[in-house]
């Protein structure tokens, strides 16, 4: 089985550009300059992953058209799987240990990002991402994350509240008696609950 990130791919369509002296973070040769639709971009000719800056990323983020632009100049790039090689890469601009996590709720693809300096897309990612932009997927994922922290704020309101009226209620042995007076906090959070 071919290594995508150790061995060079089939020879790419576009001129093969000078490398800008940023390492790749998977196969550690130059990331190529690359210009797709406007859009300039650190590609690794090798592996075909590509590191985006912060600024454009949120600029393809705001011009959906755009990002389609790109991703159908990108073309449908195989998805490379690293066997056994490193699960979190060094920032090609910084060389600081990038983190991971799930470029937006419901996007579906795991990316390395520098909160400094921009997001490393393994070949195919970058892809994917734009096509969850252009089809509305970060608007829905910010409206989800708006919804859960609401949920959440209320959540804790609740518990908060339940709390201060669980001091406040009668003792336990009043309850045993039948005293239905007795218990109006309790009611009262569980109608609330409930609603």
């Amino acid at each position: 089985m071919r290594d995508p990130y150790r061995e060079p791919g089939p020879a790419p369509y576009r001129e093969p550009a000078t490398p800008t002296g940023l390492p790749c973070p998977r196969c550690g040769i130059g990331l190529a300059p690359t210009e797709l639709a406007g859009t300039w971009l650190h590609q690794c000719e090798r592996c075909d992953g590509q590191f985006v800056r912060k600024e454009v990323l949120v600029d393809l983020e705001a011009e959906p058209g755009r990002a389609d632009e790109v991703v159908a100049e990108l073309g449908r790039v195989r998805a490379a799987v690293a066997d056994g090689g490193p699960m979190y890469v060094k920032c090609p601009r910084c060389a600081g240990v990038m983190n991971r996590a799930q470029y937006a709720l419901g996007a579906k693809v795991v990316v390395d990002y520098c909160r400094a300096d921009g997001v490393w897309f393994d070949g195919g990612e970058l892809a994917k991402v734009l096509e969850f932009v252009a089809a509305g997927g970060l608007a829905r994922a910010r409206a989800e994350a708006e919804r859960r922290r609401r949920e959440a704020a209320r959540q804790a309101e609740l518990d908060r509240r339940f709390a201060q009226e669980r001091w406040a209620a009668p003792a336990p042995d009043r309850w045993r008696q039948g005293d239905a007076a007795a218990s109006p906090g309790i009611l009262a959070w569980l109608v609330d609950l409930l609603t």
